[in-house]
């Protein structure tokens, strides 16, 4: 073979391994599940959006209070991220608002050990990726399996 065909083959796996590696980050999340992601940081929110865009989630981004029951009142989410940036008061507000809009279950986002707990919220999670994401999941899926 030439090298302009071994070039070629060259190209073409990297660009195979390329599209199955976003395939795969699209079909990790479940595609018909919508998160409504709120926070009072914007670096950390629009960090937690591209997270869960990338695994796949149909994700809205509130920055605030008012924001978040603005787009609440739109409806048609299945989960709500409640950021740690959040002060207690304010996430007791939210879920209350939400609670009336949905039935969709509530991840707050904890801060450390020294943090209240908002015991409305159905998870309280570690704000790192990993653990969020995990739980993220399995919500989904519990979602998914209920509908």
């Amino acid at each position: 073979m030439g090298s302009v065909a071994v070039a070629f083959v060259d190209a073409l796996k990297y660009l195979v391994i390329k599209v199955g590696t976003v395939l795969e980050g699209y079909m990790k999340g479940q595609p018909n599940t919508r998160i409504l992601s709120v926070s009072y940081d914007e670096l950390l929110l629009r960090m937690r959006h591209m997270i869960f865009q990338n695994e796949g989630y149909d994700v809205v981004s509130a920055y605030g209070l008012e924001s978040s029951l603005e787009q609440c009142k739109k409806g048609g989410f299945h989960l709500f991220v409640l950021g740690h940036s959040i002060p207690s008061d304010d996430k007791r507000k939210m879920v209350e608002a939400f609670r009336r809009a949905c039935p969709a279950p509530i991840i707050s986002l904890q801060r450390g050990a020294s943090e209240p707990w908002v015991d409305e919220a159905d998870y309280h999670v570690d704000p790192d990726p990993e653990p969020l994401l995990r739980v993220v999941a399995e919500v989904s899926q519990k979602q998914v399996a209920a509908a």
